[in-house]
């Protein structure tokens, strides 16, 4: 049985080794919604209704649970997916996961 500690906003999970923080999991801001709600401020009001509204469909929250890992290096964003099938095709998007550090390399 998994032992699941709530603390100030994330989950540890006891059975993982203290060394592989990477798989602690953690609520954190989802930053493209951040950055779409931002952007999309200026604009027509049809438009950030239009948002919205799809927001609600898809259930995108403000704030996604994931792994230390996850964030850092890269997971599936819905407002991603979306952005992937809405964009025309000779028109790529630079990402394929959303990461703060996804496709650094060192």
């Amino acid at each position: 049985m998994q032992n699941n500690i709530q603390a100030s906003g994330s989950k540890h999970r006891a059975n993982i080794p203290a060394s592989d923080s990477t798989l602690s999991l953690l609520r954190s801001l989802d930053v493209l919604l951040q950055s779409a709600t931002s952007q999309s401020k200026h604009a027509a009001r049809f438009l950030r209704l239009a948002m919205a509204s799809i927001m609600d469909i898809l259930k995108i929250k403000p704030f996604v649970e994931v792994t230390v890992g996850q964030l850092l290096w890269g997971y599936d964003d819905p407002l991603l997916k979306l952005a992937k099938d809405v964009v025309p095709k000779e028109q790529t998007l630079p990402y394929e996961e959303f990461g703060l550090m996804y496709g650094v390399r060192f």
